[in-house]
């Protein structure tokens, strides 16, 4: 999957679901530009079970709108 998202369209869920969690990565890179910043945030993001948990949740809300945009997969 190329860094660029064109798409909500996936042949998979499985395609479906890297998709949500590439989402959620820009999301993040856009928000905060700079490697050097995020790469100083990681080890406090990264200790906290609750930071890991909204990451989750983020990634399920980007799941549901691909699902959605792909009629969940299943052929018309």
């Amino acid at each position: 999957m190329s860094n660029e998202i064109t798409s909500l369209i996936t042949e998979t869920p499985e395609e479906g679901y890297q998709l949500a969690v590439q989402l959620s990565r820009k999301a993040i890179s856009t928000i905060l530009p700079d490697p050097e910043s995020r790469k100083k945030m990681y080890p406090d993001y990264i200790g906290d079970a609750r930071n890991l948990t909204h990451a989750s949740e983020v990634v399920a809300i980007h799941f549901h709108t691909i699902s959605q945009a792909n009629d969940f997969w299943k052929n018309k």
